[in-house]
């Protein structure tokens, strides 16, 4: 079975919220025993593949719902941040309690048609500090976007490796993120 060209969560990252102050990594990525070969999915630029499935387990409030916690509050910033936190208002999230002056980061890396992708933010309840895209075709590392502060955004897409779809969605994502934060 060759690489597959779906798309699959391969890690997410995140500190600073909840109950957690350090990071934390969530990974997909198999290990390198040969006890999973059978059921791991091979992946482009991925030696060892990715698992199908994973499980939390443990304690009672060890922080696993924190965690689920964690990659939802990264997927409503995404998604509907432009819509629901107005330009003034403070950003809900939710730092750890002794770290509340400083950011807290989310990081998430995929594969999307066979390439590798690293997209990732940190914020504070005033503002985010920093936010990234980066893309890995052929395993090198392109910074697609970057943004630090209140500083422009900075946009590197190499348009020869994206298709006119991809171009459309990329401007019109473009245009309605320039008038809010993330």
């Amino acid at each position: 079975m060759g690489p597959t060209t779906i798309f699959m969560l391969l890690r997410f990252r995140f500190a600073n919220f909840r109950s957690f102050r350090d990071e934390q990594e969530f990974s997909m990525i198999a290990g390198s025993g040969a006890e999973l070969a059978s059921v791991v999915i091979p992946v482009t630029n991925i030696e060892t593949g990715v698992l199908p499935a994973s499980v939390f387990y443990g304690a009672n409030a060890s922080g696993k719902s924190n965690v689920l916690r964690a990659l939802q509050f990264m997927r409503t910033a995404v998604l509907r941040s432009h819509a629901a936190w107005g330009p003034d208002d403070e950003i809900p999230s939710e730092p750890f309690v002794s770290t509340t002056a400083e950011p807290a980061t989310f990081v998430v890396d995929f594969v999307d048609r066979s390439i590798r992708y690293q997209y990732g933010f940190s914020l504070t309840k005033q503002s985010v500090v920093r936010e990234w895209l980066h893309a890995y075709p052929k395993s090198k590392r392109q910074t697609w976007f970057e943004r630090n502060g209140n500083k422009p955004m900075t946009l590197r897409i190499p348009m020869m490796s994206i298709t006119h779809s991809d171009a459309m969605a990329i401007t019109k994502w473009s245009l309605t993120t320039q008038a809010f934060s993330l």
